[in-house]
């Protein structure tokens, strides 16, 4: 598919959808200074979106520009509307977890949240650095919120799942994981978890391996 929008770009280098296809595809195949070359493209050619703005701060993290990362995130919310900017913040939460900033990230996510009400991930994302400071209560209704906007977010059936085991909620847990796993059959915690599942519903035993 990437030969196919270099062609199109060969006859056509003005092309935005090519243009794009070919920064996203780079930035997923771990080449983010590739994307950036892109992205900056796309902004010659008039296309200042917050979507490219967005991209490019994701592209600028993995690249190691952290200055330029926070600029590209600026301006993409100044060009946002409610929705956008809360793909926005999610992104921003990402980028602090990675940072081992929890506070920043735990307010972009509560952000995004905000912005959107249907935003699953920040909701789970949410629900994992509630986790991380042992508060259960907080991360098992942020977690039902989460798999309540989208049943098939594997993550956050699967974090759910395990919550449920460490609280001693395996009938719970179980059915939970088997979700996690019917929206993402090769999941491998999920797989080790129904295992373990499985072992405790047959000796007694509920611990992992």
């Amino acid at each position: 598919m990437c030969s196919v929008y270099r062609d199109v770009l060969h006859f056509d280098n003005t092309n935005v959808e090519a243009t794009a296809c070919l920064a996203a595809n780079f930035f997923y195949n771990d080449q983010p200074e590739v994307a950036l070359l892109y992205y900056r493209r796309l902004l010659l050619m008039g296309v200042a979106t917050p979507q490219v703005y967005n991209n490019m701060a994701m592209s600028c993290f993995y690249a190691h520009h952290f200055d330029s990362t926070f600029m590209c995130f600026e301006r993409a919310l100044q060009l946002s509307n409610d929705e956008e900017m809360s793909d926005i913040w999610y992104n921003i939460g990402c980028v602090f977890t990675a940072m081992a900033e929890k506070d920043f990230a735990m307010y972009a996510h509560s952000l995004a949240t905000a912005s959107n009400s249907t935003n699953a991930e920040a909701f789970n994302n949410l629900a994992v650095l509630k986790l991380m400071e042992s508060n259960h209560g907080s991360a098992r209704e942020l977690f039902n919120s989460s798999t309540d906007i989208n049943p098939m977010l594997y993550e956050a059936q699967f974090n759910k799942a395990h919550l449920q085991k460490t609280l001693g909620e395996y009938s719970a847990s179980f059915n939970n994981v088997k979700k996690a796993l019917a929206a993402f059959p090769d999941h491998y915690a999920s797989k080790t978890l129904l295992e373990s599942l499985r072992r405790y519903f047959s000796s007694g035993d509920p611990g992992l391996p």
